[in-house]
């Protein structure tokens, strides 16, 4: 779900004064007298709100018989008129208002919510054989609003299982019925009020050794990617994804993505339009990923893992922050 910019575009709009915008009394002008940002993000944006109406351990269970293993799992207001060029301005002023230490502090808070709810997605058992991946999409949903309240994603919410799992994010496979022998992985990126998350873990139905390989192969994946960013200061987003695809091919696997990672930061995160590298963990984005932001605070990424066996059509996801905690 992206926010669409205008055509000064996000970089032009972080320079401008966020006081520019704003009444004596510090709401935003062009919103009425009183509403400030944290109100209009609660809304979402002009797109957030025509999508809406247009529609490091392992953990385990008992699943009827059937043993399912965690990869990663410890422990509008009608008198507000407004466009998509506004909801931007909003979001940069948000953002600029913020010290670096709220913002880290923000994105930890969302993760830690958003492992909370992974979490409950397994002691509910929501992963289980005869179940279709659209129904546990569902029922997901249903649990994280209940638990927070939770109602917006920055992005579509995946699960796929079986064959499903060598898809990367842009496809959308036909809806599978989970097996009595299967793997499944989940991709959501809640919106804590203003907060982004983008959390992914993989699960085994049942015994097969393959499958539980593939499982600990991702988050030991993981955890080398993040080490080798750590290790190097001047690390380009081409690099780090060149490394994730020598982690694979180390394991036995094929690195199953474009891409291994993104920004994330207050919603929407910094985007530029028609722009599919720039931003992310990409083969031909050579630019340093500790370059600071079009208001010259640190960027925040994501790290994420795609494993896969073309052969045995299974895959595995990893995803969570790679710049904090």
């Amino acid at each position: 779900m992206n926010a669409e910019s205008t055509k000064s575009g996000p970089a032009t709009l972080a320079r401008i004064t966020c006081a520019n915008f704003r009444h004596a009394d510090g709401s935003l002008r062009g919103a009425g007298p009183g509403f400030r940002p944290a109100d209009f993000l609660s809304l979402g944006s002009p797109h957030d709100q025509r999508q809406k109406q247009g529609h490091h351990h392992d953990t385990s269970s008992n699943l009827d018989g059937n043993r399912v293993r965690a990869c990663g799992l410890s422990d509008a207001s009608d008198h507000v008129r407004t466009n998509d060029s506004l909801f931007l301005i909003v979001v940069i002023c948000s953002v600029m208002e913020k010290s670096e230490e709220a913002l880290a502090a923000g994105l930890w808070e969302a993760q830690v919510k958003a492992q909370a709810l992974f979490a409950e997605i397994q002691a509910q058992t929501l992963i289980r054989p005869g179940v279709k991946e659209s129904e546990i999409n569902e029922n997901i949903y249903a649990l994280a609003e209940s638990m927070f309240g939770i109602s917006r994603y920055w992005h579509k919410r995946i699960v796929r299982a079986g064959r499903n799992t060598l898809a990367p994010y842009d496809e959308n496979p036909s809806d599978l019925t989970i097996g009595e022998d299967d793997i499944v992985f989940l991709d959501f990126g809640p919106v804590f009020e203003e907060w982004e998350a983008d959390f992914g873990r993989t699960y085994v139905v049942g015994n097969d050794p393959q499958k539980r390989k593939l499982c600990r192969d991702i988050e030991e994946a993981f955890a080398s990617g993040k080490r080798y960013f750590q290790q190097h200061s001047e690390i380009t987003a081409a690099e780090l994804y060149a490394y994730a695809q020598h982690l694979a091919k180390q394991a036995g696997w094929e690195y199953g993505g474009p891409i291994a990672g993104h920004l994330i930061g207050v919603f929407p995160h910094e985007k530029i339009a028609g722009d599919k590298i720039t931003l992310y963990v990409h083969p031909q984005n050579h630019n340093r990923m500790r370059t600071p932001d079009a208001s010259g605070r640190q960027r925040h990424w994501i790290l994420e893992i795609h494993f896969v066996d073309r052969a045995q059509q299974i895959g595995g996801f990893y995803e969570e922050l790679l710049t904090i905690g």
